[in-house]
């Protein structure tokens, strides 16, 4: 159990910087050394177009991502010196002790009117692309789409885990059944025996039941080899006993 533990830890990664991105096109290479076996499903058509999928729309959903909150950052940062100007302009215009005349005076309230206007100006122009471009709608658009592939991604997995879990089951089972049928073949030699004598030759049609019956319950869920060997097969080692007895009392 360590082993296996000790494995995912290394098939996954300890700690790196950028463990936090999710690129499924890369998890065959990844897991080639350490997961050989879920390596090479995942390298199946079918896994790795959902793979591609997602990563086209989660390129789609960070790039927009980016793009609006870039905007809208702008934006914010365009209102406050705007509103920081146009209070600054408000109060300095309310001095009575400001000389409108002085040159530097001018300047500055020149200085602080062209910064509140431009500022208010940009504020407008990034938020109405916001808007036009339909940033935020295409952002969660791409998003959805992006996890809805991952969640069908990892379902896929989780989906042929169980299909892997059940083959194993299967295998099991079928190696039950031919254990089960090779016990009924030590008996072919008695058969034969009782046959050629003469003395029971219904036991051919008990041992052909036998091996059917086996075969029918191939893909039931048995629970133990003793509840597997079926009425057909202690008929037949019954008839097969009774043969021998009465022979040994001819005898």
């Amino acid at each position: 159990m360590q082993d296996l533990i000790e494995k995912a830890s290394l098939a996954l990664g300890r700690g790196a910087p950028d463990d936090y991105k999710i690129t499924p096109t890369d998890f065959p290479d990844k897991l080639k050394k350490y997961a050989s076996e879920l390596s090479a499903i995942l390298q199946y058509s079918s896994f790795q177009e959902k793979a591609g999928r997602y990563e086209q729309h989660d390129a789609v959903a960070i790039a927009t991502q980016a793009k609006f909150k870039g905007f809208a950052h702008q934006a914010t940062w365009a209102i406050g010196c705007a509103a920081i100007a146009g209070s600054l302009l408000a109060a300095l215009a309310a001095a009575k002790k400001l000389d409108p005349n002085d040159l530097v005076t001018s300047y500055l309230l020149f200085a602080l009117g062209f910064i509140a206007t431009v500022g208010g100006g940009f504020a407008v122009y990034r938020l109405h692309l916001i808007k036009t471009e339909k940033l935020l709608e295409r952002w969660m658009e791409a998003r959805a789409k992006a996890e809805t592939e991952r969640l069908g991604y990892f379902s896929a997995i989780a989906s042929r885990r169980e299909d892997l879990n059940q083959d194993e089951r299967n295998a099991e089972r079928y190696s039950r059944t031919a254990d089960i049928l090779s016990n009924i073949a030590e008996r072919h030699d008695d058969v034969i025996v009782v046959v050629n004598e003469g003395k029971n030759p219904a036991i051919i049609i008990e041992y052909v039941d036998a091996v059917n019956d086996q075969l029918s319950l191939e893909h039931r869920q048995w629970t133990s080899d003793a509840s597997e060997m079926s009425s057909a097969l202690s008929a037949l080692e019954e008839s097969i006993s009774d043969s021998h007895k009465g022979e040994s009392k001819e005898h």
